[in-house]
């Protein structure tokens, strides 16, 4: 799995080049129907107990994750996610894609979200970092309500309103941003500490 945003795993080229893409943020909840269709597009509920328990056996998570299926084909290709949210990492850019993805399903959603600090770390730094700030996003298109408050900054409580520069109240992307690039959001999966999950 070549990791080319929040750090490089290849042995000679740094696949970090595009920073362009902004800060690593991290996706601590979300309620989006819209958005979990898609994010981080975990499909391993398709997988049979058996080819589980081999996975497994093999030093594997048993779980798999194909954002980019949903993403080309739709979500109709991918199944429902899981009861249990899965928390990922995404660049700010795609952060700002998938809220207005959810705003233009015109659906009441809340979403929590940490930028984290630094444009790198390891799998500790990327899973369990208090990060620069933790963000509240709540929005509700029926009754007017569009709430943003910032939880904690740097893991201090907060509770202030976002400013105008927070990635959720920057307007949608412009059009060669959308071109830039899709990214794929990296699920975090307790117990793994040494390298990232494999996402398709």
């Amino acid at each position: 799995n070549l990791r080319v945003v929040g750090g490089s795993n290849h042995l000679l080229l740094p696949t970090n080049l595009l920073r362009l893409t902004g800060a690593v943020v991290r996706v601590e909840a979300c309620s989006s129907a819209a958005v979990n269709a898609l994010y981080p597009g975990d499909f391993s509920s398709v997988f049979s107990p058996r080819a589980v328990a081999l996975l497994r056996a093999s030093g594997h998570s048993g779980r798999q994750f194909n954002f980019a299926m949903g993403r080309v084909l739709g979500a109709w290709a991918l199944p429902p996610p899981p009861a249990r949210f899965v928390r990922y990492t995404v660049p700010s850019l795609e952060l700002r894609r998938l809220l207005a993805e959810a705003r233009g399903a015109g659906e009441a959603f809340a979403l929590e979200y940490s930028v984290l600090a630094g444009p790198e770390g390891d799998e500790a730094w990327r899973g369990s970092s208090a990060g620069v700030r933790r963000v509240s996003v709540s929005e509700d298109p029926a009754r007017g309500v569009a709430e943003c408050v910032v939880v904690s900054a740097e893991g201090r409580p907060s509770g202030a309103a976002c400013e105008d520069g927070e990635l959720a109240r920057l307007p949608p992307l412009r059009a060669w941003e959308r071109v830039w690039g899709v990214w794929n959001p990296h699920p975090i999966i307790p117990g793994l500490s040494e390298e990232m999950h494999c996402s398709e």
